[in-house]
């Protein structure tokens, strides 16, 4: 039993590290170490049977909102996560696709990530503006995209 319960919180410090490495103004939510954030957060993944995957940034901001922490939001948190989100995108996905577009309704830009041509980690990222009005209430919604070439993405599919 004690075996079992030093694998699980190495996996959810894991988690934790995803998510506060890659989005430090997260932190800035609830005390130094976000511990009471992540328990929360986590209490709710598990309820909703949600799988730790490229998006769980998002699932993160959209939890936020709809949380005690939702006054605290500021744009900042909402440029980290979608930046978050497209980064693991590009280190993780092993499809054809060589980027993926991620928008939300509150915000005026769009992240483009591309994955890496070359070295494993070097993966870039574009901010652009948006053009784009999403009607969902989920507010997030993304596209895989082919290729590096213009047009812009067209067909976004919302996030649930």
């Amino acid at each position: 039993m004690r075996g079992l319960k030093y694998r699980e919180g190495k996996v959810l410090l894991v988690y934790q590290n995803t998510l506060f490495d890659l989005c430090p103004e997260l932190l800035t939510l609830d005390g130094a170490h976000g511990d009471k954030l992540f328990r929360d957060f986590i209490r709710h993944v598990n309820y909703s049977r949600r799988v730790f995957d490229w998006a769980q940034h998002l699932t993160l901001y959209r939890w936020l909102e709809c949380s005690s922490y939702a006054q605290a939001l500021a744009s900042k948190h909402l440029d980290a996560v979608m930046a978050a989100a497209v980064s693991l995108w590009c280190e993780k996905d092993n499809s054809a696709h060589a980027g993926v577009a991620v928008v939300h309704r509150k915000s005026s830009m769009m992240l483009l990530g591309w994955k890496s041509t070359g070295l494993r980690g070097h993966s870039g990222l574009e901010v652009l503006s948006s053009e784009r009005q999403l009607l969902s209430t989920g507010g997030f919604a993304f596209c895989q995209v082919s290729n590096n070439s213009y047009p812009l993405p067209q067909h976004f599919q919302v996030l649930n």
